[in-house]
C-alpha cells in the first residue's frame, strides 16, 4: 500500500495490519439488557462522553 492516500469511511473490503493503522483505539460498550429501559439507562449514563451524531 505504498503511495495511497487512505480515506477514512472508504476501502471497508480492504484489510489494514493492525500495526499499519493510525488513529487512536475506539471506546466500546456492551450491555446486556437490550430492553428499552437497558437501552435508555445506557445512554444516559455515557451520552455525554459521546460526542457527535
Amino acid at each position: 500500500m505504498a503511495n495511497v492516500k487512505i480515506v477514512p469511511g472508504t476501502g471497508g473490503d480492504v484489510y489494514i495490519p493492525r500495526h499499519a493503522r493510525e488513529g487512536k483505539a475506539s471506546d466500546v460498550y456492551f450491555t446486556r439488557d437490550l430492553s428499552a429501559e437497558g437501552l435508555c439507562r445506557i445512554y444516559e449514563k455515557y451520552a455525554k462522553t459521546c460526542p457527535g451524531k
